[in-house]
């Protein structure tokens, strides 16, 4: 154990381990061997948020985070109860896994052998995080379970971010290394960040789950626990102090604002794509560069990112076979690529690039129809139409943030979780069309399972 930091924590490659993790750690992992499917989902979305990656054991030269290692707990309570059985492998399943593999083959053939264990350690993340919740949530209930869990959590959350705004100390800075205890100020503007790696990351959180939490609530289940968990939602939001999740929040509260309206969503998408179109080619500079011209009112580095995106299109040669390895020559301060959309072409060329937005379309084309079966079958104001449009404004909000910021540490794992509860919406199958010459039937509509009551498995 010599190589244990206590405080004084150095980079990845060294076993970083307070001892109050081993302690912590504990409680989730009685909570995921012995005890029923809810309290397993609960232990790990728990591990997932409080725990800074930076807590981790180094086993034969591989990583493993202290959320590693609970996925692995959770696999091995998955493979010993038989939990895997009726998994079932759907489309988005595929896109997934075909996601995670393009990125690792292309780095690959880039790097060489030398890059085989990093991307094996960032394969292990996603298919693991992915499969696991696939696993574990199964039904409507359980989809409904996990965002009560993730409501409580970020109830537990929003103290600790409002203490270190107005006490200027992280609490999570023991877990990470030296100095994380010290609030970042830019601009006069005090930014906290919790146990995410960096603020932006720890208002996007709030921001992406929020409006699920207003589905619930309009939903009239638990409003009250719901209707706390947004105001803290916002405490976090307003505790980051970056204009990116605030402006996710924007998005969240059109999202919900067009409810009325949401027939028309693909009118109004296309609409907005032939708008941007025409003042790309009306305005002298390209449409993306309204980015930098936003964040001059609401703050933040918006010309750094509209930078990053024109240089990305213009260099599309550079990265679009197999990716690239370095874009400081790109523009200056441009080695930062703080981009989800830039990250996936550069780390795996076009062909990651395009899966991981098919990824997207399946998860909100999925989404969409369930929500109309929902509707369908239960009403316009069915709690489970309601959780699925506010997943599908959650999953918006998420498009929306990637063009500012890139994902890592937790944030990432819990968009993998976002995704593997879609599937659970998804578990029926689309109408026959009737034929003109036939005569209409009254069960032409969608045959889903019936929709279970709210409560843990």
């Amino acid at each position: 154990m010599d190589n244990i930091r206590i405080l004084e924590f150095q980079e990845f490659g060294t076993t970083n381990v307070h001892s109050l993790t081993i302690a912590l750690m504990v409680c989730p992992t009685v909570l995921v061997l012995a005890s029923r499917r809810s309290a397993a989902i609960f232990a790990v979305l728990a591990v997932c948020v409080f725990m800074p990656a930076q807590q981790r054991y180094v086993i034969g030269g591989l990583d493993f985070s202290m959320l590693r290692l609970i996925m692995v707990v959770a696999w091995l309570r998955v493979l010993v109860r038989g939990e895997y059985r009726g998994l079932g492998f759907g489309k988005l399943d595929r896109v997934v896994v075909l996601w995670a593999l393009s990125a690792s083959i292309f780095y690959v053939l880039r790097i060489g052998p030398s890059g085989i264990v990093y991307r094996l350690g960032v394969s292990f993340d996603v298919l693991t995080a992915y499969f696991l919740i696939r696993a574990l949530v199964r039904t409507r209930g359980e989809v409904f379970v996990l965002w009560r869990h993730l409501a409580w959590i970020v109830l537990a959350l929003s103290p600790f971010l409002l203490y270190e705004l107005y006490a200027q100390h992280n609490v999570f800075g023991i877990f990470n290394y030296t100095g994380w205890e010290i609030v970042e100020v830019r601009n006069g503007r005090t930014r906290c960040q919790g146990p995410f790696a960096h603020p932006i990351l720890a208002g996007t959180f709030a921001a992406a789950v929020m409006p699920v939490f207003i589905g619930m609530l309009l939903g009239k289940r638990q409003r009250l626990l719901f209707a706390s968990a947004c105001v803290a939602a916002i405490a976090i939001v307003i505790a980051a102090g970056s204009s990116g999740p605030v402006i996710a929040c924007v998005v969240g509260a059109f999202g919900w604002g067009i409810w009325l309206l949401r027939k028309h969503t693909r009118a109004m998408i296309w609409a907005t794509v032939g708008l941007a179109v025409v003042i790309h080619f009306v305005r002298e500079q390209p449409v993306w560069q309204l980015i930098g011209r936003l964040s001059s009112l609401t703050g933040g580095s918006g010309y750094h990112r509209s930078a990053l995106i024109d240089a990305f299109i213009r260099r599309f040669g550079e990265w679009a076979l197999m990716g690239t390895d370095n874009t400081a020559h790109w523009g200056w301060g441009l080695q930062d690529t703080t981009s989800q959309y830039v990250g996936e072409g550069i780390g795996g060329g076009l062909v990651t690039f395009v899966l991981f937005i098919v990824m997207l379309r399946v998860g909100f084309v999925q989404l969409r129809l369930a929500r109309e079966t929902f509707e369908r079958l239960e009403g316009p104001k069915s709690p489970w139409a309601l959780l699925a449009w506010g997943s599908s404004v959650s999953l918006a909000v998420h498009c929306v943030s990637f063009i500012s910021v890139a994902y890592f540490d937790q944030t990432f794992q819990f968009l993998l979780f976002f995704f593997a509860t879609v599937p659970a919406f998804a578990r029926f199958r689309r109408p026959k069309r009737v034929k003109s010459h036939a005569a209409p039937r009254a069960a032409s509509a969608p045959r889903p399972i019936p929709a279970e009551r709210f409560r843990s498995s």
